[in-house]
């Protein structure tokens, strides 16, 4: 589903219309600057979000977060656990691919 457009008037520096142009054409130009104010849009709001949630859970108990150490450590066990897991997803779609 497509959200509605409307139009709007924005003054851009004229290099940077040039470089969009020559990256994607003058005809994908409203298309390529929605995409990238999106993004930014979205950045922000993560930013945002991470802003008002800092701190949240100061208080809490939180089992592998007693130092620095232990959340390595605990960043690295989920990560090995991640790449477990990508790995038996990926001899499972071997094993299906070659089966099939």
């Amino acid at each position: 589903m497509t959200m509605p457009e409307t139009r709007t008037h924005i003054v851009l520096p004229a290099e940077l219309v040039e470089r969009v142009d020559r990256l994607v054409g003058s005809r994908r130009r409203s298309r390529f600057f929605a995409a990238a104010v999106a993004k930014e849009v979205e950045r922000l709001e993560l930013l945002e979000a991470a802003r008002e949630a800092a701190g949240s859970l100061a208080g809490d108990d939180i089992p592998g977060r007693e130092d620095s150490e232990s959340i390595a450590r605990l960043v690295h066990d989920l990560r090995q656990e991640d790449m477990e897991r990508l790995d038996e997803l990926g001899r499972r779609r071997d094993a299906d691919s070659n089966g099939a």
